[in-house]
């Protein structure tokens, strides 16, 4: 138990909480749980890259005032947004592992129903998982346009959002994904479910879809409207400047030297 000779020595640790770590501990075992919170409650302090989990954590029973919300950030150098230029097709992405949690399985129909009502538009799905297979034989089954990228550095993911205009991301659970503000970054707007981080992520720009039996038309619905009146792109890439890693480093720091001093 590495936190308890902390404590012991006097030594502070800060934790810093990112997804799975805690919004997964609902479905460990009692033990697990006991350890975790533990260690999040002798910490000298917290930090959790989304409120969902904050808020995951303390129905788990985290009692401590010491933690921050802070989100996770991006170069905003390496994504750095250029006018596009007139486009005769829309297209729309996904970009991610093909897993059961981030319900990609629901993407064949989503891109079939929005095809069947705008007939200018394809659609890209960039990574890879157990899901690939089945999704990509339903879209052959659905005939629909879709490009997939398996494998992707991340350097690449760049020239791939100049070339999307909506992401879709229909996610079980997330903790904080970056996916949707380093979008925001290169002027893409996302539309995602209403589930963990995501519309923290996703922001006001974006639209946030509701689980429940018309989850499927509603993400159709949102596609379109987006790709029908757009969202100004300058608007969506100066509300992510605010989320620059140089900004979110800054209130770590702050965080560290404030706990540093006192020792």
């Amino acid at each position: 138990f590495g936190h308890k000779k902390l404590r012991r020595s006097n030594i502070p640790y800060i934790v810093t909480c990112h997804g799975s770590d805690i919004h997964q501990l609902p479905v460990k075992s009692k033990s697990q749980i006991e350890y975790n919170l533990e260690c999040l409650s002798l910490a000298t302090h917290v930090i959790f890259v989304s409120n969902f989990l904050n808020n995951v954590a303390k129905q788990l029973g985290f009692n401590s005032e010491n933690y921050s919300v802070i989100n996770n950030g991006i170069n905003i150098q390496k994504f750095k947004y250029n006018k596009k230029e007139a486009k005769q097709q829309f297209n729309v992405g996904y970009f991610g592992n093909l897993i059961p949690i981030k319900r990609v399985h629901l993407l064949p129909e989503i891109f079939y129903k929005v095809k069947q009502k705008i007939e200018n538009i394809r659609f890209m799905i960039c990574g890879g998982g157990s899901e690939f297979e089945s999704i990509k034989n339903k879209i052959s089954q659905l005939n629909i346009d879709v490009s997939f990228f398996s494998r992707f550095e991340h350097k690449e993911l760049v020239e791939y959002l100049k070339l999307v205009d909506v992401i879709v991301m229909p996610s079980k659970c997330e903790g904080f994904p970056c996916i949707p503000l380093e979008a925001r970054a290169m002027g893409v707007p996302t539309v995602g479910s209403n589930n963990g981080g995501l519309p923290e992520s996703i922001g006001e720009f974006g639209r946030v879809i509701d689980d429940g039996p018309n989850m499927i038309e509603e993400f159709v619905e949102a596609i379109i409207d987006l790709l029908q009146n757009p969202v100004d792109a300058d608007d969506l890439v100066e509300n992510a400047k605010q989320q620059s890693w140089e900004n979110i480093v800054k209130k770590e720091i702050d965080i560290y030297q404030k706990y540093a001093k006192k020792q």
